[in-house]
């Protein structure tokens, strides 16, 4: 018999606000739950901060990696809506990160949302001069070969608090997915803060429950009006579309709901060439070309060339490439601004453009979304 524990939301008020339902793509879900506005206190810092980590934490299957691949989605999206800096991302296996020099120079200068398989394996696998290899190159990863600064975030996923180097799991910000076992509740409560240990134990119930269960519940202090009756819980269905989460950055520790990239968006061209090397397109490249063209084969070669660049793949030529080198050590050397170079050279800065819509409907007839 499966036995359950009623999981109550704690508020320091003496009269609790109501927290409001909202939809999210048609699913229900507490506005203080809320995935995005978690991400988007992680994009605050991207404004001020050119490189930092993330860590996600919690035991096999518990879904470490899914969760890994919504925020990394979610990043490249809102920062490019809201700051207008594009990202590209990238999955590495164990190898690339036991040869994390190895794996910088194989990346074009670009900003990059790294994200890497389960870490644990680091403590059983690397030695002492790969680790100290590794933690090297994480101190000046920004500094990616070929003379540019770039902006870098890591997403490390591994099993328990404790399972990596005391600097390796150092993060601004840390999502937990699961807890396992009272010595790993009692680590958390170190980490987080005794103020945070009653949190901690209902979440550990939580996360191991649900999976037997199938729903996660939250006990309010007051009633909801759910289906025109009184309701004092709000109930979830376990991964369909959301999993249980703790969310820390650096001060609070909070309950959110995280769900797959594919239900914040089913289709992600940028994700999946970063995740997949043997990506294929699925829609009718030949007819899309033909469409795209009615802009100018030129102005659509340009285009591409620039996006290719923002996601790390150079197509320039070598006379192209070796300009921008130059431009790059005179900017490094030499008190100018670039904006006042391109103006000088012709190039002002336009407003923002927008997809045609001949171009959005051949991406529609093809099953893709934009």
């Amino acid at each position: 018999m499966i036995k359950t524990r009623e999981i109550q939301v704690s508020d320091s008020s003496s009269v609790a606000p109501k927290p409001p339902i909202i939809p999210w793509k048609g699913v229900n879900m507490l506005r203080n739950h809320s995935f995005l506005k978690a991400i988007d206190e992680v994009i605050q810092l991207v404004a001020n901060k050119d490189a930092f980590r993330i860590g996600i934490i919690g035991g096999t299957h518990s879904g470490k990696t899914t969760l890994a691949k919504a925020i990394s989605h979610t990043l490249h999206v809102r920062i490019k809506e809201k700051l207008n800096i594009p990202f590209a991302t990238k999955f590495f296996e164990k190898e690339d990160l036991i040869n994390f020099g190895d794996t910088l120079k194989s990346l074009e200068p670009a900003n990059y949302i790294l994200t890497f398989d389960d870490v644990s394996f680091l403590s059983a696998h690397a030695n002492k001069k790969q680790l100290d290899a590794l933690k090297s190159t994480l101190t000046t990863i920004r500094h990616i070969p070929g003379g540019e600064d770039v902006r870098i975030i890591s997403i490390f996923p591994y099993h328990y608090s404790k399972a990596l180097d005391p600097y390796l799991r150092q993060s601004e910000f840390k999502f937990v997915t699961t807890i396992s076992g009272k010595t790993e509740q009692n680590n958390m409560i170190a980490e987080f803060g005794e103020n945070n240990a009653s949190k901690i134990g209902l979440f550990q119930h939580m996360a191991s429950s649900a999976p037997k269960t199938g729903i996660f519940r939250f006990r309010l202090n007051y009633p909801l009006l759910i289906n025109n009756a009184k309701e004092y819980f709000f109930t979830y269905k376990y991964r369909n579309p959301f999993i249980p989460c703790l969310f820390w950055n650096d001060a609070d520790l909070r309950f959110i709901v995280a769900p797959t990239r594919q239900f914040i968006d089913p289709v992600c061209s940028i994700c999946e060439i970063g995740e997949n090397k043997d990506f294929k397109s699925e829609v009718n490249i030949d007819q899309l070309i033909t469409e795209l063209n009615n802009l100018g084969p030129r102005i659509v070669q340009s285009a591409l060339k620039a996006l290719l660049a923002q996601q790390g793949i150079n197509t320039y030529s070598k006379s192209i490439t070796g300009a921008m080198k130059k431009i790059d050590k005179v900017l490094l050397t030499k008190k100018i601004s670039l904006r006042d170079l391109a103006l000088k050279c012709g190039l002002e800065e336009t407003g923002q453009t927008h997809i045609s819509k001949v171009v959005l409907s051949v991406l529609e007839e093809n099953g893709s979304q934009t």
